[in-house]
């Protein structure tokens, strides 16, 4: 009797890794064919003469494009089939931020694409739109870049040089489907405002236009004031606004470039969130 063999499951372990890498890069099995055609063709019958072809003949660039410029939006870029259907309820919070954190809760279309949840966040966080922008798995993760890529004709136009989905073309759903799934958003790439958007809840579909439901913290972040950590200190001084003594003001008022406290204060207040102009915003995507 023939002796049973011990299965060993770790190189269908190893494929499926490399498949799932290569269904996030956006890799198609067009590409992967091509791929293989190149190698064999270039190695004959034997695969293993892949490691002796010379490193000046490199394949062909589509197979595995260059980040700079280059799109790979695989094919299930547009998320759920029934997208159109749902709604999302989604957080975004603001990183390194607590007692009390900044978050926003609102709902939004399944089938909104990146770049309407961009203007989203855009809305609800009081932003002007003014510096670049992505979605990631981690802030600056180059494995996933969600953005609008650089115009190459328009050399001023505002756009990621290096990306790997078009923020234009790609369903949400294809990365926050479920609820518990996040991505991160990174705003200016200088103050690093840096937002956790995680799925809340998946409905059915609730209104067509994205709303702002929930709020914590009042203030919004200030355009070009220099990142979060100068966020807690607008808010600190809002707060503490009639406790302050005459020097912690002046201080605060001159490292904002404000000749005065209550100046500083004046154009504080006109970042209080209100959720009436927010939701206008927002009804306009």
């Amino acid at each position: 009797m023939a002796k049973k063999r011990k299965i060993d499951d770790s190189g269908d372990k190893i494929r499926f890794q490399v498949m799932m890498q290569a269904l996030l890069l956006g890799i198609t099995p067009e590409d992967l064919k091509e791929f293989y055609d190149i190698v064999k063709k270039s190695t004959g019958n034997d695969m293993g003469g892949l490691f002796d072809m010379p490193a000046e003949e490199p394949t062909r660039a589509s197979a595995f494009p260059p980040m700079s410029g280059r799109s790979r939006v695989h094919s299930n870029s547009k998320g759920l089939k029934d997208a159109a259907e749902k709604t999302l309820k989604l957080r975004v919070q603001m990183r390194d931020v607590s007692k009390p954190p900044m978050w926003r809760e609102l709902k939004v279309p399944a089938d909104f694409t990146f770049f309407q949840l961009h203007k989203a966040i855009q809305a609800v966080c009081g932003f002007e739109d003014a510096h670049l922008w992505q979605f990631q798995y981690r802030p600056y993760d180059p494995d996933l870049q969600i953005g609008v890529p650089a115009d190459r004709k328009n050399p001023f136009g505002m756009g990621l040089e290096e990306w790997t989905h078009d923020a234009r073309k790609t369903g949400i759903t294809a990365f926050l489907a479920e609820k518990g799934q996040k991505l991160v958003y990174v705003y200016d790439f200088g103050d690093d405002w840096i937002f956790n958007v995680s799925v809340v809840d998946v409905t059915p579909r609730d209104g067509e236009m994205a709303e702002c439901i929930r709020w914590k913290s009042d203030l919004q972040p200030m355009e070009d004031c220099g990142g979060v950590w100068s966020y807690l200190d607008m808010r600190s001084a809002w707060e503490q606004r009639d406790s302050l003594t005459k020097r912690q003001k002046n201080e605060l008022a001159d490292s904002q470039g404000f000749e005065s406290f209550d100046e500083l204060m004046d154009v504080v207040s006109d970042y209080l969130f209100d959720p009436e102009a927010v939701n206008e915003r927002l009804a306009e995507i």
